[in-house]
């Protein structure tokens, strides 16, 4: 052959309406402050507010899953109450903005796309005012009604980067100021999901009962990968059944030393005993079987609880 094997690159972009009128918001950016360590921390609130949460999760499973709880799943919640529910609910309007034969991997082709883009973005005319030294001058500008970019985490580092290159324009159109890069739900459960899989799967682990990779093995889920994103769907259902089963296993053992007839009270007693949001003092002989039904019962209630806080729309 004489010539080499060309890549085209494509880019496809849709807009999705907003079910709620944030139109009251602002767009002021807000002065950013230090962080200290200590806000990144756990408060006792917060740990409080996260078992709250757990209990609710885990009784949806203790019902659907133990027969001795089946008459109580109508005392479970369900569906998590918000102020926006029944916009919520509703089907997304979602409008195709196009194929751009523009390369996202390339600064300059990201500046093209952003500017391609920013014409759909509401802005209303404003007049500047600067001093060159002794000379006052007027620029006529625009105020962008800021909109959310989505996509995974590289393409959201890619248009920080394509802003980042326009900073020294002279307009808010040309600084490409319309846009607010953000990670998409669904590539943060894939991030997600790439971090408890690298704890807690490994091919190495075949003859490790009680494994991730053993347990696949054993119900024959062959489509499940060892990378994620190859398949999330399959990861995400392979887990979710050992999260569940694991659930399972804690109420077993709460109710082989007591006697308990109440899903709250149960829930409450597994969330006691099992999950650990804390930091505690390790104890000299580390029990690894132990550990690592704990890390999937407590990873399993985190990743349940960010999927459930996405279906439900509250904020996640």
């Amino acid at each position: 052959m004489d010539q080499r094997t060309q890549s085209y690159h494509y880019f496809h972009s849709i807009a999705i309406r907003d079910r709620i009128d944030f139109s009251f918001a602002s767009d002021e950016t807000l002065q950013r402050q230090p962080v200290q360590l200590s806000s990144l921390l756990l408060t006792s609130d917060d740990i409080s507010a996260l078992k709250s949460d757990f209990r609710v999760l885990l009784s949806r499973v203790v019902v659907t899953r133990m027969p001795e709880f089946f008459d109580q799943a109508a005392e479970v919640t369900w569906h998590i109450p918000c102020e926006y529910e029944d916009e919520m609910s509703t089907k997304s309007t979602v409008i195709p903005l196009g194929v751009l034969l523009l390369n996202e991997n390339k600064l300059p082709d990201m500046c093209k796309i952003l500017e391609y883009l920013q014409q759909y973005v509401l802005s209303h005319p404003v007049r500047r005012s600067y001093k060159v030294g002794q000379v006052d001058l007027t620029l006529e500008d625009s105020d962008f009604c800021k909109v959310l970019f989505g996509g995974d985490q590289l393409k959201a580092a890619r248009a920080r980067g394509a802003a980042a290159l326009r900073d020294s324009h002279d307009t808010s159109h040309d600084r490409l100021e319309g846009f607010e890069p953000v990670i998409e739900d669904w590539h943060a459960r894939l991030a997600f999901a790439k971090v408890f899989w690298k704890r807690l799967y490994s091919g190495k682990s075949k003859q490790d009962k009680g494994t991730l990779y053993q347990l696949k093995q054993l119900i024959n889920r062959t489509a499940v990968p060892a990378d994620p994103s190859k398949d999330l769907k399959a990861v995400e259902d392979l887990f979710l059944l050992v999260w569940e089963a694991h659930v399972v296993a804690g109420a077993k053992t709460v109710l082989a030393k007591e006697n308990i007839s109440s899903v709250e009270i149960l829930t409450q007693e597994i969330v006691e005993r099992f999950i650990e949001l804390s930091p505690s003092e390790q104890p000299g002989h580390i029990d690894g079987i132990y550990t690592y039904g704990l890390e999937i019962l407590n990873l399993g209630l985190l990743y349940q609880g960010f999927h459930d806080a996405i279906r439900e729309g509250d904020g996640a």
